[in-house]
């Protein structure tokens, strides 16, 4: 007779910023999370992250479940903690001088494709 398995690991694993991923995965716990919040069902997050075991799904979301408000404010630290380096990031001139440059490269492209499709249409 094979005994059943009454302990199980949590395969959550807490990176050095704070990040919680599952475990195996670059995959943030927050991810999962908000997908189930958004009426996701398993399946549906598996075709989302085909690299998910179906059981990782089901466990995140048994764990968010069982530990509902202490998730909600990690995400929400989470959420501000991005906040917080978007914003540090896009106060620096570095960031503006990168942006104008992009828009400036897809102006150029834009060009050049409308330019090519009126050639072609010609």
């Amino acid at each position: 007779m094979t005994a059943l398995e009454t302990t199980q690991t949590v395969l959550l694993t807490r990176l050095d910023d704070g990040t919680i991923i599952i475990t195996g995965t670059p995959i943030a716990l927050e991810i999962v999370v908000a997908r189930h919040n958004a009426g996701d069902t398993p399946d549906e997050i598996k075709r989302g992250f085909p690299s998910l075991d179906p059981a990782d799904i089901y466990f995140v979301i048994a764990y968010y479940l069982s530990h509902r408000d202490e998730v909600d404010a990690y995400i929400q630290r989470q959420q501000e903690r991005s906040q917080r380096v978007r914003q540090w990031l896009e106060s620096g001139e570095s960031y503006r001088a990168q942006m104008a440059d992009l828009r400036e490269r897809m102006n150029a492209f834009r060009d050049a494709e409308e330019i090519k499709q009126t050639s072609l249409n010609s």
